[in-house]
Formats: C-alpha cells, sequence, structure tokens
C-alpha cells in the first residue's frame, strides 16, 4: 500500500492483504493486513512501530473514511 510506504518509508517492508470478510446481511467488508518493518541500518524499535502504526492508522480514517478495530 502506497499510504504505507508514505508515512513508513523504507522501513515498511511488505504489505500483504491477510484476509477479507463480507458480512452477508450487512455487506460490510472486513479486512486484514500484515505490514512488515524492517531496516538493515538500525535496530527499530516498539516505540518506532508505534508511532508509525498510529500515523497508518490516522491517514486510513482520514483519506478512506474507514472504521478500524
Amino acid at each position: 500500500m502506497d499510504l504505507v510506504r508514505d508515512v513508513a518509508g523504507d522501513l515498511a517492508q511488505d504489505v500483504k492483504l491477510v484476509d477479507e470478510f463480507v458480512h452477508p446481511k450487512t455487506g460490510q467488508a472486513s479486512r486484514c493486513y500484515r505490514i512488515n518493518y524492517c531496516s538493515m541500518d538500525r535496530n527499530v524499535t516498539h516505540a518506532d512501530i508505534n508511532d508509525i502504526q498510529v500515523r497508518v492508522r490516522s491517514r486510513l480514517v482520514s483519506e478512506f473514511g474507514v472504521t478500524l478495530r
């Protein structure tokens, strides 16, 4: 996803759709993505990833209007 790479830069190694479900009655779609972060230059800390995740989630809501769980 371009949005993840915009936020995380080179730390975003891979973004994959892991699961997708559409509720048969409501038609609401649910998607689960796996994001792998990696750096060859330094150790990436939990704090680094948490900060990136907060910014990615915020952009997803503001740009796509998604509901996050």
